[in-house]
């Protein structure tokens, strides 16, 4: 909870990372890849890896979420 009101606070694209990473890091537990506290590390990874300076648009979300997303994947 501490990662997402953080997230939050920081605004930008933080919510989109935070999200994204969580996403993914659920569907890695589920599968059995990762252990129940990985989600929270891999998140915790994702936000601190993951920037932009784009402004915030549709297409730079979107682009933001897929970077993140294939972060996640391998993180």
């Amino acid at each position: 909870l501490k990662l997402a009101i953080d997230a939050i606070d920081a605004g930008g694209f933080h919510p989109t990372v935070l999200n994204a990473a969580n996403e993914v890091a659920v569907d890695r537990f589920l599968r059995g890849e990762i252990p129940y506290i990985g989600i929270s590390a891999i998140v915790e990874k994702a936000l601190e890896n993951i920037h932009s300076s784009e402004p915030i648009s549709v297409g730079s979300l979107k682009h933001t979420d897929q970077v993140t997303r294939e972060f996640a994947a391998t993180a």
